[in-house]
């Protein structure tokens, strides 16, 4: 299966739900995934030179390129055709490891000076 359709059968699967991360100081943090953030997520707008996935082109909008890759209609082939693949490589590597992400007990320590507006702390 192309890296690009692997990531979005993934993603698939969590498009549509809801998911709460509970953070050791007790707050949460809700997310929702919806099918036109794979586009983002994976950096598919890095690749200007290719009009598939280009949402500035008529008629493409990141849910329906999400539907296009599903459906072998932007695939692999046309993605490694971009001068700019090489940007994306490893996002899309480390996407196809995102059940992993979402299902693991994540420890991380957060370095809340680098975003002085949160209120994570």
């Amino acid at each position: 299966m192309d890296l690009i359709k692997k990531c979005a059968e993934v993603f698939k699967n969590y498009v549509g739900y809801n998911y709460t991360f509970i953070l050791d100081c007790n707050m949460s943090v809700t997310a929702m995934f919806t099918s036109g953030q794979l586009h983002h997520l994976v950096g598919l707008q890095y690749l200007t030179d290719i009009a598939q996935v280009n949402v500035e082109q008529p008629y493409n909008s990141t849910k329906r390129i999400f539907k296009n890759i599903l459906n072998d209609n932007i695939t692999q082939k046309l993605i490694e055709s971009s001068n700019f693949y090489d940007n994306i490589y490893e996002r899309l590597l480390y996407f196809t490891n995102f059940d992993d992400i979402m299902t693991a007990k994540l420890i991380i320590d957060f370095d809340y000076t680098k975003l002085p507006k949160t209120k994570i702390m």
